[in-house]
């Protein structure tokens, strides 16, 4: 703000001097003018109201208990549940929240690494794509490698496809 006042009240010259824009520039010196320097520090970014969940606590303890004697249903079934035994519509999504906060899975150990396991799968190409579509000019880079474990000789062949970037690797114990 003192350089703003120094340089005649120029806004232009002080945004370019500081690398701001203008818009910020005059955010800035509508919060000083109201509050004075205090007014420049951070102010916090957090919504004043954030939404409050929509299920109350006896919903919570109902969904829990179904949960309990069905742990093998799924959220949806759980729901048709709940709406045969209380009379009362709730999402499948109020459903799995609880669910997960709770922890109420049927392996909890047996989901998380299948859980895992699904996610590091999602992006993998598999060789078998090759099969379903066909693909027209194949250009292959292949090298091998020899590796000497212990006393045997073993050889890594590897392929990738230039266009495709799939891959292809494997070790044989003689190299013919």
């Amino acid at each position: 703000m003192d350089y703003y006042y120094q340089h005649k009240k120029n806004a232009s010259l002080t945004s370019r001097y500081f690398g701001i824009s203008r818009k910020t520039f005059y955010k800035w010196y509508k919060r000083y003018k109201i509050f004075g320097i205090r007014g420049l520090k951070d102010m916090e970014k957090r919504p004043e109201r954030l939404r409050q969940p929509e299920i109350t606590r006896q919903q919570e303890l109902n969904i829990i208990e179904i949960r309990k004697q069905n742990i093998r249903y799924g959220k949806e079934k759980l729901a048709i549940l709940y709406y045969e035994k209380y009379g009362e519509k709730i999402s499948g999504w109020k459903i799995y929240r609880i669910i997960r906060k709770y922890n109420l899975y049927y392996h909890t150990v047996k989901n998380e690494k299948l859980r895992r396991k699904r996610k590091l799968a999602e992006n993998k190409k598999r060789i078998t794509e090759l099969k379903k579509k066909p693909i027209d000019k194949l250009l292959f880079q292949m090298d091998t490698k020899v590796i000497w474990c212990n006393p045997t000789k073993r050889y890594i062949f590897s392929a990738v496809e230039t266009h495709s970037k799939i891959a292809f690797s494997r070790m044989y114990k003689n190299g013919s």
